[in-house]
């Protein structure tokens, strides 16, 4: 297998982009709470108060973001009904990141898996799936020569699917719920290099 000039040529340019680029890829480490929006009725909405953390990196030749996160949101009560719910979600996230001198812009996709507890349910939580999409503006606040903190806000757009089970060994999907938030964190975040 012969390999042609412009191929050649190629390789030699993709070669030396990438000798000049660093080595190492920019780690994150972040922590975020926040709310729901707009709250549901009482019992009903899981998106309530939540709070998380984060951990990814940021690719060394193009700015992009691959992560993993876990969110615990602490749902809501409705004392009249006796109905309780809450959330966790943990997914993967993945997107743009861009750093300009200190203003920090990452805007990205996230999915994966929903776990919600309510009293309404036998076996006491609902496990289902969750997409969404985020946008996360941030401001660095404190520069050191080997890490970075940055303050941001969080906002999300969050849709879960739960499906209730039959009890008689068939498995067969009884219900579906879906549930859909904009969730906005406060996140302290910081970037190592």
């Amino acid at each position: 297998m012969t390999i042609g000039k412009q191929t050649r040529m190629a390789l030699a340019f993709v070669a030396a982009f990438l000798a000049v680029q660093p080595a190492f890829a920019d780690i994150s480490l972040g922590a975020f709470g926040g709310h729901g929006l707009p709250p549901a009725e009482d019992g009903d909405d899981p998106f309530r108060w939540g709070f998380g953390g984060r951990l990814g990196f940021t690719l060394p030749i193009i700015p992009i973001y691959i992560g993993a996160a876990a969110t615990a949101h602490l749902g809501s009560e409705d004392g009249g009904a006796g109905t309780t719910s809450s959330l966790r979600l943990y997914g993967l996230e993945g997107g743009l990141d861009l750093d300009f001198d200190g203003v920090g812009l990452r805007a990205y996709a996230l999915g994966g898996a929903a776990d919600l507890e309510t009293t309404q349910d036998k076996d006491g939580g609902l496990l289902g799936a969750y997409v969404g999409l985020g946008v996360m503006p941030s401001l660095r606040f404190i520069d050191l020569p080997a890490a970075d903190f940055y303050l941001g806000i969080d906002a999300r757009y969050v849709q879960m699917v739960t499906a209730t089970r039959a009890d008689d060994g068939t498995d067969d999907v009884i219900e579906e719920q879906y549930y859909r938030s904009f969730p906005v964190y406060l996140t302290l975040m910081g970037r190592f290099l």
